[in-house]
């Protein structure tokens, strides 16, 4: 048989009971808005500055990026003053055809070294009509890099296009934009 309460002893044990989980709702709450806090200021601070800080390997600057080791002819640092403007990050790379108009070796090296591990591939291309028939004749609809020599150092987009003028600078500058170092 079931014990008769009275009202003040329900009373006195809803009250209990919404205490107790009141005060377990707040000791949650505290609790995550601390852990939040230290994650984000404090956290494992070497992992986050290893992962970018460059180091020099004798030929490349080499940044751990996303567990990816990436290797750059130039540091962040040297490349800082290089004029860039677009809104591409690596993710617009992502799993998608990137195409390189350029007519130097190194230059697609550069950029298909690093964009290469992102993209679903890398292919050289024409911006525009094509004197090389093998090659893709492409506009800025399509994810294309375009490099021309220049003497100074610009990196600009339009569309789809990015334009990188200059020398092997330029397309570090680019590279570091593009993955958020810079």
């Amino acid at each position: 048989m079931k014990k008769i309460e009275t009202e003040e002893d329900r009373e006195r044990r809803n009250k209990k009971n919404k205490t107790i989980i009141g005060l377990i709702l707040i000791v949650l709450m505290v609790g995550s808005t601390a852990g939040y806090a230290i994650s984000l200021f404090g956290g494992n601070k070497e992992e986050k500055t290893s992962s970018n800080q460059p180091t020099f390997n004798g030929q490349y600057w080499v940044i751990n990026y996303g567990g990816k080791e990436l290797a750059f002819s130039y540091s962040p640092e040297e490349v800082k003053q290089v004029p860039i403007n677009i809104a591409f990050r690596i993710g617009d790379y992502q799993n998608v055809p990137v195409f390189i108009a350029s007519d130097s070796e190194e230059i697609d090296r550069e950029i298909a070294g690093i964009i290469g591990l992102y993209a679903e591939r890398v292919q050289k291309a024409c911006y525009g009509p094509c004197n090389e028939s093998e090659l893709p004749e492409k506009d800025c609809s399509s994810n294309l890099i375009v490099w021309n020599i220049s003497e100074e150092n610009n990196v600009y987009q339009q569309n789809r296009c990015v334009f990188i003028e200059g020398d092997i600078k330029a397309v570090d500058a680019f590279l570091y934009k593009i993955l958020n170092i810079i």
